[in-house]
């Protein structure tokens, strides 16, 4: 895993960082650790893709309609490479 030194932390931050690991029963390191995974897990895809889509069909004005085609129930054929 990667580290990183942060320098120049004001004290008040500082001390509230202390006290909210103190008070979650972790380190200062750890706290931190937890803050950062919060805010930069929070950019993963939390969407589903019917979602995504929803949005950007309410974005440009309902324009994006897509058909939905029943799956064939046909059996499938192995790729022949010969």
């Amino acid at each position: 895993m990667a580290a990183v030194t942060i320098r120049n932390i004001p004290d008040n931050i500082h001390k509230a960082i202390k006290a909210r690991a103190k008070a979650n029963g972790r380190s200062a390191e750890a706290e931190v650790r937890v803050l950062l995974g919060k805010e930069y897990s929070a950019t993963a895809p939390s969407k589903s893709f019917g979602e995504v889509i929803d949005e950007l069909r309410e974005k440009f004005g309902g324009g994006l309609d897509i058909p939905v085609v029943p799956r064939s129930k046909d059996p499938i054929e192995p790729a022949d490479f010969e």
